[in-house]
């Protein structure tokens, strides 16, 4: 399949309207919990309830959103070989970023290479439907939750957050509008052996 070129560059997604990426959306039930750990033991900061989501593998990014990109990047879930896998989170952290406006996340102790095993399954499969997704980046599961000028130390939870990831998303962020589109969901299944292409 031949590689389609973006409008826009896909390297600096971070300057695009549109930032299409994969990622898992926690369930309700574990939503409602993230929420609760936030009002007992957070910074006070808006909670981003409506945009939670672990981050998996970055797609492209573009003033347009291009209908190219998104069938063939629609392509990709059904083939992942990736079985549902469970991750626990067990701390609150602040991850670098600009004064006043860091990254206030939940976050594990990286043992669980399951979601950047995903993460580099994407990366190949984005290549062999034709797209040129921007270089990989080692995945640290976290869930952003707010963002601020941060913890002053690292913050344990009495009880882990336990969460089976069992589906995965391609989101359509809208850049400054803090409003993600959900342009497909597809389960993550056990015993996938033979993908639907080769990667």
């Amino acid at each position: 399949m031949a590689d389609h070129q973006t409008s826009t560059k896909s390297d600096p997604v971070g300057r695009a309207v549109h930032v299409l990426f994969f990622a898992s959306v926690p369930p309700d039930e574990i939503k409602n919990q993230i929420a609760e750990v936030w009002r007992s033991a957070g910074t006070g900061e808006r909670f981003r309830h409506d945009t939670l989501h672990m981050s998996i593998q970055a797609v492209a990014g573009m003033d347009e959103l291009d209908p190219t990109v998104v069938e063939r990047a629609r392509l990709v879930p059904p083939a992942l070989r990736t079985a549902p896998f469970e991750l626990y989170f067990d701390r609150l952290m602040t991850f670098n970023g600009k004064p006043r406006n860091r990254a206030l996340v939940l976050g594990t102790d990286g043992r669980n290479n399951q979601a950047n095993n995903m993460a580099i399954e994407l990366h190949h499969a984005l290549r062999a439907v034709g797209l040129a997704p921007p270089p990989r980046q080692k995945v640290v599961p976290h869930l952003t939750l707010a963002y601020g000028l941060g913890f002053s130390e690292t913050r344990y939870l009495a009880e882990p957050i336990r969460w089976t990831v069992r589906d995965i998303t391609l989101i359509d962020s809208l850049q400054g509008q803090s409003c993600h589109m959900a342009l497909g969901n597809w389960p993550l299944e056990e015993g996938r052996q033979h993908p639907s292409f080769d990667f």
